[in-house]
């Protein structure tokens, strides 16, 4: 999630712009999509950050209920091992721009 890696002989798309490229195509029929995104939170003076994970939404109009019920999930995940790259990278610190969606 966040900018496309810049390559002038190659189109390419964020997943923001997948995600709400979706949105606008499903419009009245999808009420929004939810990524869950791994994070690692740095505490001062601790040798191991605090995994976690956050939920960022993409819709057009708030469901209600949607964000109690995230929150929720996000509590019963067991923690996030590795990063949302592959299933063999640890995983890393990472940063999504911010405004791209709200996150949980």
């Amino acid at each position: 999630m966040g900018a496309p890696f810049p390559n002038v002989n190659e189109r390419n798309a964020t997943a923001e712009k997948i995600i709400r490229r979706f949105l606008s195509d499903k419009k009245g029929r999808v009420d929004a999509v939810v990524v869950f995104v791994p994070k690692k939170d740095y505490r001062l003076f601790s040798q191991e950050p605090k995994r976690s994970w956050k939920a960022v939404v993409f819709w057009d109009v708030e469901t209600p209920g949607l964000l109690d019920s995230l929150r929720k999930i996000e509590a019963t995940l067991p923690l996030p091992r590795f990063n949302g790259l592959s299933g063999a990278v640890p995983l890393q610190a990472g940063r999504l721009r911010s405004g791209a969606a709200r996150m949980v």
